[in-house]
């Protein structure tokens, strides 16, 4: 009878924090059908922010699909600063929006961790500020494009 009610409650938990989770390549509609209205809507940058599951979501879209997903916790540490999101969070997180894909630790010099899958198709980092942000290699290419032509424009004339 133990082992029935263990099962269950991994049964239970691994199906919360499948529907706790955006994915990337959703679309603004599976969102909103997952966490209820946005708190924040930003169109110009094609923004949705929402809070659930004690955790603060930024979601960025591209022709209509989530391609950039930010979690923070709302809960804050003692300073005031976020509080870390768990190794068990990250890993559930990191799961949902694989899919099937592996994730592979990156070794990095920074201060933050570092994801990337196999096929190299998404990306995930944790920054010092405890903000694991997962995004597309697409999203990753149009931010350094952006940058060099922001760059380019104002070297014109050195």
């Amino acid at each position: 009878m133990r082992r029935h009610i263990i099962h269950a409650m991994v049964i239970l938990a691994v199906a919360t924090a499948q529907q706790a989770t955006a994915r990337i390549g959703e679309t603004e509609e599976e969102c909103t059908a997952r966490y209820g209205q946005p708190t924040k809507i930003d169109r110009e940058k094609n923004v949705r922010q929402y809070t659930k599951g004690g955790l603060w979501i930024y979601i960025q879209f591209h022709e209509g699909k989530a391609e950039l997903i930010g979690f923070r916790k709302l809960e804050s540490d003692i300073l005031g600063s976020a509080a870390a999101i768990s190794d068990n969070q990250v890993d559930s997180l990191l799961k949902a929006n694989g899919g099937k894909r592996e994730w592979k630790k990156q070794d990095t010099l920074s201060m933050g961790k570092d994801w990337q899958t196999e096929d190299g198709e998404l990306l995930a980092h944790i920054d010092s500020d405890n903000y694991l942000m997962i995004c597309t290699k697409g999203y990753v290419a149009r931010q350094a494009a952006k940058k060099k032509e922001k760059e380019d424009r104002n070297l014109q004339g050195f």
